[in-house]
Formats: structure tokens, C-alpha cells, sequence
């Protein structure tokens, strides 16, 4: 019985087990809210019809649009502060954005750009490609912390460009915390206010990350050159 449970307890049957797992939970969301564009209602729903596992598919189907960069994230931000409020709509979302952020960075360093073909599609692909060369605490975290909409494709970079782990989740669990600050701030004054006034706070947030994308990336790039990527595999 030993030799059989030890046969069975191996690192390659708990990679099968955990991608599975993966497949699982990918196949449960398409099939919930893929096809049509993702609305606030449809999430809400979804995860409410969970009672008090709420809070765990809310942090799964969030987590997922860390993963997969053509995901839409402002539903589930939205819907996460309309269904679970201040302050555990922050903790909630804080915890999918880290637990994603890591997914992307083990599927790039284990699985390299066919993965991220695969997931995100050739110009996932090429953006990821710029950011493979950082590879020090101080532009890792900065990226996270003022990556904009380039967020969504650090995570695999810094996989495939084998950063550090502990510099990866150091600097993704202090770097993402102001940032969602301030995102959730504006969302929750939206919920609150008039429809106009909703649609500016909105419209700001994605107004602020591609003013972020178009100054602050590429003073990151001049200030800490990236090395040479041709020979990342």
C-alpha cells in the first residue's frame, strides 16, 4: 500500500490533477459567460447564485481575467462592489488580481509563448515579447505598479523571461495594492452617482491607464534598459 500511495502522490500526477482542475474551471466559465460580450448583471448574478460561496467563484472568474488578456476586467470589478460592498470587494478582487497574476507568470515560465498564443492569441504575443528583458526588483515592480492596460501581458513576460519568483510575487502584491486603490475608488463613486457622472469616473479609469501606457512605460524602458531577449526560450 506505501509503494502505491507513493506511486500516486508524484509531482507529475499533481500537474495532470491541477490542469485539470484548470480545465474544469475554464469550461464552467465559457460556458456561464462566454459568447456575447460580458455584462455587470450577468456576473452579478452568476456569482450571487453561489450564496455563501460567493466570494470564492468571485475570486476564480476574476482571477481568470488575469489569465486570458482579451477578458474584460471592469465587469467583474463593477460587479464585485455591487455584490459584496466596501471593504471586501477590495480584499476579494486584491486576492483574484494576485492569484491570476502569479497564473500568468507560471503559465509563461512553465508553458513559454505557445501557451500565450494559445490563450491570448500572436498580439498577446508580441506585446508580451517587449517586457521579457526586465528581469530586477525595482522595473518589475514599477511595471506592476504603472503597467496601465500592459498589466495585462507582464505577468507572462516576466514567466517567460524566468524573473525571480520571489521578486515576481513581492513586487505583484505591493505593486498591484495602490493601483486598485485608486481603480476601486472611482468604480464604487460610480455605483453612486447619476448615470453621467458614473459614465466620466468610469471613462477615466481607462482614460488614466493608457495615459500611464503611453508616459510612464516608456521612461521605464529608457531608464532600466531590458537585456536581450533572443535567447529566452
Amino acid at each position: 500500500m506505501p509503494s502505491t500511495a507513493k506511486r500516486l502522490l508524484t509531482k507529475s500526477n499533481f500537474e495532470i490533477l491541477g490542469t485539470l482542475l484548470l480545465i474544469l474551471i475554464f469550461t464552467f466559465v465559457v460556458s456561464k459567460i462566454a459568447g456575447e460580450r460580458v455584462k455587470v448583471e450577468d456576473v452579478k448574478r452568476l456569482v450571487e447564485s453561489f450564496g455563501v460561496l460567493a466570494p470564492l467563484i468571485f475570486i476564480i472568474l476574476a482571477a481568470i481575467t488575469n489569465v486570458i488578456p482579451p477578458m474584460a476586467v471592469l465587469p467583474f470589478w463593477v460587479a464585485g462592489i455591487a455584490v459584496f460592498g466596501f471593504p471586501y470587494s477590495y480584499i476579494y478582487i486584491y486576492i483574484s488580481n494576485v492569484l491570476g497574476s502569479i497564473g500568468g507568470y507560471l503559465i509563461g515560465r512553465k508553458w513559454g509563448r505557445g501557451a500565450v498564443i494559445k490563450l491570448g492569441g500572436e498580439k498577446t504575443l508580441r506585446e508580451v515579447e517587449r517586457f521579457t528583458g526586465f528581469k530586477e526588483i525595482l522595473p518589475v515592480f514599477l511595471l506592476r505598479l504603472l503597467g496601465g492596460v500592459a498589466t495585462d501581458y507582464i505577468s507572462y513576460a516576466f514567466g517567460i523571461g524566468k524573473v525571480n519568483f520571489g521578486v515576481y510575487v513581492i513586487s505583484t502584491t505591493l505593486g498591484l495594492i495602490p493601483t486598485m486603490l485608486v481603480g476601486i475608488w472611482f468604480i464604487n463613486k460610480a455605483l453612486v452617482s447619476d448615470p453621467l457622472t458614473a459614465a466620466g469616473l468610469l471613462g477615466s479609469t481607462t482614460i488614466i491607464n493608457y495615459i500611464i501606457s503611453l508616459i510612464f512605460i516608456p521612461l521605464i524602458f529608457i531608464l532600466f534598459k531590458p537585456s536581450n531577449n533572443s535567447n529566452i526560450s
